[in-house]
């Protein structure tokens, strides 16, 4: 049995796809893994904050956090995770900045639902979309706009998850992976 969440196989899949099946190929990867999560933090601090240099540091200090230059602390579902979290964050702040149509709500939810696959915690994660979505609007005033944003979200989170059990039930695995 494979005791980690299925993405990581998927990663892993990827990497021998696109570089060979070699201990390198991993590695590359998540370098350039970490490079799209430092550019997505980079983004998102640069949004919120109105301040390129902000987003800048952000984005290096991301980098510096997850490398930390230890060998055996990279190439982690722990640390593949945190792309499409960030991804979500973006893509929520985007929509309550008005730079998204609200139906972009879906997606990050669909990438919260992704990070879960990767690691099972990730789903207390969702609370900063929401967090999100709550301080950028008015939820006062228009609470049926707010629902309706946690409702897509909700919607989004939810495909990737269906679409992980239909796979593996598809395959076979799904009552292992349950047990």
């Amino acid at each position: 049995y494979v005791f980690k969440p299925p993405a990581t196989l998927w990663v892993h899949a990827l990497a021998i796809a696109l570089f060979g099946q070699n201990m390198l190929a991993v590695r590359i990867l998540d370098v350039g893994w970490a490079l799209a999560t430092a550019l997505t933090v980079s983004a998102i601090a640069a949004r919120w904050t109105g301040r390129q240099r902000i987003g800048a540091l952000a984005g290096v200090l991301s980098t510096f956090l997850y490398n930390d230059f230890d060998f055996w602390n990279t190439c982690q579902t722990d640390g593949w995770f945190n792309l499409p979290v960030a991804l979500a964050i973006l893509l929520a702040t985007r929509v309550s900045l008005g730079e998204s149509p609200r139906g972009a709500l879906i997606g990050a939810g669909a990438l919260l639902g992704l990070a879960v696959t990767f690691k099972y915690t990730a789903a207390v994660l969702c609370l900063p979309a929401v967090g999100v979505l709550w301080f950028r609007s008015n939820p006062l005033a228009h609470p049926r706009s707010l629902l309706g944003d946690i409702g897509r979200l909700v919607v989004g989170f939810v495909l990737p998850l269906a679409g992980t059990w239909a796979w593996l039930a598809y395959n076979g695995n799904l009552r292992g992976f349950v047990e």
